[in-house]
């Protein structure tokens, strides 16, 4: 099936493996994208699961490291 815009979105209320797989597919064109709760687009170029858990609400950044969002 082709690629579309449509499938671009993460929804993170899928499983982190499902979302990982997700941004390889669609890495280097066309990417994943998400929203900030402003409006704004971000592009995920890459990822990796890390085995960590964590509290935060799901799509929250943690943290930030070098200027890339983890």
């Amino acid at each position: 099936a082709k690629i579309t815009r449509e499938d671009q979105p993460l929804d993170f209320s899928r499983p982190s493996s499902v979302l990982l797989a997700q941004i390889r597919g669609l890495s280097p064109i066309p990417l994943a994208v998400t929203k900030t709760p402003g409006g704004k687009l971000i592009k995920i170029v890459t990822s990796e699961l890390t085995g960590k858990t964590s509290s935060a609400e799901a799509g929250r950044v943690i943290s930030v490291d070098g200027g890339y969002g983890v």
